[in-house]
């Protein structure tokens, strides 16, 4: 006798979609979020790709990424103050 647990019914899989396409349109999205820093992104992910995945060997290209980052965040708190 089989038991619940066992029944392919009683747990239905849910296949998640491992799409390279998807993947890739999720890459961009997040992209397209960063704007200004997305060359430095790419750059960074180029850098990892290149070097296995080594970070250490792709510090330049964190460190410019974060710069980068920081002075849009900067900037968008600066923006309520002069639209006041």
């Amino acid at each position: 006798m089989a038991t619940a647990w066992c029944s392919p019914t009683a747990h239905p899989r849910t296949h998640k979609s491992s799409n390279k396409e998807e993947e890739e349109d999720d890459d961009d999205a997040a992209v397209q979020q960063l704007h200004d820093c997305a060359v430095l992104y790419k750059s960074l992910e180029d850098c990892l790709v290149n070097t296995d995945r080594n970070w250490k060997a792709c510090q330049a290209e964190v460190k410019a990424l974060k710069a980068c980052y920081q002075a849009q965040a900067a900037q968008r708190q600066l923006l309520p103050q002069t639209q006041r």
